[in-house]
């Protein structure tokens, strides 16, 4: 789920999720857009607060919507990050 910034953070401002699952989105749009931080920071620590609710089955529907666009790989970027390292394996 790899967005601008500011297209992530409106996003995360237009999601309805029930209180504890918001209360993470929220975390997450104060990162964004009052401490600049990066998205891809923001997204794992996503992934890492709603990843105990999915295994104790405790999301809503659109939460787990939501969770599973977040770890949904991103293979045109994968690849991009880990292929100087794969060519750099072989010898």
């Amino acid at each position: 789920m790899k967005k601008e910034k500011n297209n992530f953070a409106e996003l995360l401002q237009h999601l309805s999720l029930n209180d504890e699952e918001q209360v993470f989105v929220n975390i997450a749009i104060h990162q964004l857009i009052d401490e600049n931080e990066r998205e891809d920071f923001v997204i794992r620590n996503l992934i890492g607060n709603f990843r105990p609710l999915a295994l104790q089955q405790k999301l809503s529907p659109q939460g787990l919507q939501f969770f599973t666009e977040l770890v949904k790989p991103n293979f045109k970027d994968d690849i991009s990050l880990w292929l100087p390292f794969w060519l750099g394996t072989i010898h």
